[in-house]
C-alpha cells in the first residue's frame, strides 16, 4: 500500500507541479487584464475572470515528451541540478521506500484538504435548505422563458438570495414587507438574472476549483473577485439603462448594508445579493460612475488571446524522463560524507565476478525515473563488499538503495598491491534504464 501511495505521489507531482506553474502564469495575465480594464463594463471583466476559472479546470493535454530533457542537460552546465531542485528531486539524503515519501504525503494532504473544502459547502447547503424548509410562499412569478419562479419569505436570511445549481426559488428576508415596491422589484429582478445566467452552477465550479487549488492564494483572490463582478453584472442588468433607477438602486443597496449590520447570517450562498459591506460599497460606486461602462476597442481581441493562452499553457510535462548525465556524475568533485573513506594505493583494481544487476524499484519505474547512481564501496581483501555509500545518486526514488544492495550481493576479485590482496575503496557506476536493463 505504501509503495502504491508513493507511486501515485510521484506521478501526481510530475503532472500537477508543472500545471500549477502554467496556471499561475495565466492567472497573472488575467489579473493584469482585470486591473488594466478597470474602466470597462463589469461583464467584460467577469468574462475574463471566468476564463481564469475555466483554465484551472482544463487538464494538461498537449504532450511535451518530444522535448529531450537529456539534451537540455547536455547543453547546459548545472541544468541537471536545477531540474532536480525544481521537480523536487534534490540532493537530499536517501529516504527508505518502506516509508511514505514526501510526494506520497503531499498527495494525501491534497486529497484530504480538498475533500474537506468540497464537503463543507455541501454540508452548508444541506443546513440552509433544512432551515429554509419553513419558509412561507408569498408569490409566484415568471422568468424570461416563462418558467415559474416561487418567492419565499423567511427569517433565516438577511438579504434576498437563490441557492442551488438550477434554482427555481427566490428567498427574501422578513423585512421584505417593509420595502417599497421599487425595492422589491429590483431585488427580484437581480435574483432572476442570477437564475437566468446559471450563476448557481458557476458557484459550484468555483467551489471545485478552490478545493483543487486550496494552496494557491491567486485562486482565492480570483474567486472573491469573480463573486464581486457577478453581483455588479446583475446590478447593472437589474437597473438597465435608466439613470434614475441607478440612484434608487444604490439607496436600496445602502439599506441592505445597514440590514447586514443588524442581522448577521451564518450561511454563505452562491448568489446572495450582498455578502460583505465593502463589496456593496464597490457595487454602489460602480453603478454611480458612468465612465466605467465605456469599453475599449482592443477588448474585442482580448478574449481570443486569452483563449489561445489556455491552449499554450496546457503542456503535459509528465512525459519528460528524469535523467542524469554520466559525464556530470563522473566529473563531480563532491565526496562521500563517510570519514572512513580514504585512498588506498593498489596495482590492480577489484573486478566483479558476476554482472551487477540491481532490482528496479517499482516506484521509480512507474514514475519514469532513470539515471546513473555512483556508489562508493569498500571491498576487502577477500573480495567482499563491506561498506557502501552514495557518491552521486537520485534520492527519494529507491534507486540509491537498489544500487547499494546489488553491489553487496556481488563478489569481487580483490585489489592487488605488490602481489598481495588489499581492501580498497572504489567508485562503481550503476546505470538505471527504463528498458529493464542496467549497466
Amino acid at each position: 500500500m505504501i509503495d502504491l501511495i508513493n507511486t501515485w505521489g510521484i506521478s501526481w507531482w510530475k503532472y500537477f507541479f508543472p500545471l500549477v506553474i502554467q496556471n499561475t502564469i495565466f492567472l497573472v495575465v488575467v489579473f493584469w487584464a482585470i486591473i488594466y480594464l478597470k474602466k470597462v463594463s463589469a461583464q467584460i471583466r467577469y468574462s475574463i475572470a471566468l476564463l481564469g476559472v475555466i483554465k484551472l479546470l482544463i487538464p494538461a493535454f498537449l504532450p511535451i515528451s518530444w522535448i529531450s530533457l537529456s539534451n537540455i542537460v547536455e547543453n547546459s552546465p548545472g541544468a541537471s541540478a536545477m531540474i532536480n531542485s525544481v521537480m523536487g528531486l534534490g540532493s537530499s539524503d536517501p529516504v527508505s521506500m518502506q516509508n511514505v515519501t514526501i510526494y506520497g504525503m503531499l498527495l494525501m494532504a491534497w486529497i484530504i484538504i480538498g475533500s474537506i473544502l468540497i464537503g463543507l459547502p455541501i454540508l452548508s447547503y444541506w443546513r440552509i435548505n433544512y432551515r429554509l424548509r419553513r419558509s412561507v410562499l408569498i408569490e409566484t412569478i415568471r422568468d424570461h422563458s416563462g418558467a415559474r419562479i416561487q418567492v419565499f419569505e423567511t427569517d433565516v436570511i438577511a438579504v434576498p438570495m437563490t441557492i442551488g445549481i438550477r434554482s427555481k426559488k427566490i428567498f427574501v428576508p422578513r423585512m421584505w414587507e417593509k420595502w417599497s415596491e421599487d425595492y422589491r422589484n429590483m431585488a427580484i429582478t437581480h435574483e432572476l438574472f442570477h437564475i437566468r445566467r446559471h450563476d448557481g452552477f458557476i458557484g459550484v465550479v468555483q467551489t471545485v476549483v478552490q478545493a483543487l487549488y486550496f494552496f494557491h492564494p491567486l485562486v482565492w483572490v480570483l474567486n472573491r473577485r469573480l463573486n464581486e463582478l457577478r453581483e455588479m453584472v446583475c446590478d447593472e442588468l437589474a437597473v438597465g439603462s435608466r439613470a434614475n433607477d441607478s440612484v434608487t438602486y444604490c439607496r436600496f443597496l445602502t439599506d441592505v448594508a445597514e440590514n447586514l449590520v443588524l442581522i448577521k447570517t451564518e450561511y454563505p450562498t452562491m448568489s446572495s445579493l450582498g455578502k460583505k459591506k465593502t463589496e456593496l460599497f464597490n457595487r454602489i460606486q460602480y453603478l454611480l460612475e458612468d465612465t466605467m461602462k465605456t469599453s475599449k476597442g482592443f477588448t474585442r481581441f482580448l478574449t481570443p488571446t486569452l483563449v489561445l493562452g489556455i491552449f499554450l499553457l496546457s503542456w503535459n510535462c509528465q512525459g519528460i524522463t528524469q535523467t542524469t548525465r554520466q559525464s556530470d556524475v563522473l566529473n563531480d568533485k563532491s565526496k562521500p560524507t563517510d570519514r572512513a573513506v580514504k585512498f588506498i594505493p593498489y596495482d590492480s583494481p577489484p573486478a566483479p565476478l558476476s554482472p551487477i544487476i540491481p532490482h528496479y524499484p517499482k516506484v521509480a519505474q512507474a514514475a519514469g525515473i532513470e539515471g546513473l547512481v555512483i556508489v562508493q564501496a569498500f571491498i576487502d581483501d577477500q573480495g567482499i563488499v563491506k561498506k557502501t555509500t552514495i557518491l552521486k545518486g537520485i534520492p527519494n526514488t529507491g534507486l540509491n538503495e537498489a544500487a547499494m544492495e546489488a553491489l553487496k550481493a556481488v563478489r569481487f576479485t580483490p585489489a592487488m598491491q605488490k602481489d598481495k590482496p588489499v581492501g580498497v575503496w572504489i567508485s562503481v557506476p550503476v546505470n538505471f534504464k527504463l528498458n529493464n536493463k542496467t549497466e
